[in-house]
């Protein structure tokens, strides 16, 4: 199963042509459930990290979310 590091929008290049509408469908839930916890909770309690990692799983959907909290490591 790879993994990919979305960094910038040029990393989008890196995920194989016929999987980018999978990534980017995950991308785009990813981004919602940052506008939900922005909006249950303040900068200071949440921070977006400055990468998506996306698995290609083949699952439509995110299958797993990372949550961590300042005092664990990456």
């Amino acid at each position: 199963m790879d993994v990919y590091e979305i960094r910038s929008i040029k990393d989008f290049l890196s995920v194989p042509p016929d999987k980018r509408v999978a990534a980017l469908c995950d991308f785009a839930m990813w981004l919602a459930i940052c506008d939900m916890m922005a909006d249950k909770f303040t900068p200071e309690e949440v921070t977006v990290g400055d990468v998506f990692k996306w698995k290609d799983d083949g699952i439509s959907g995110c299958s797993e979310i990372n949550i961590r909290t300042p005092e664990q490591p990456e």
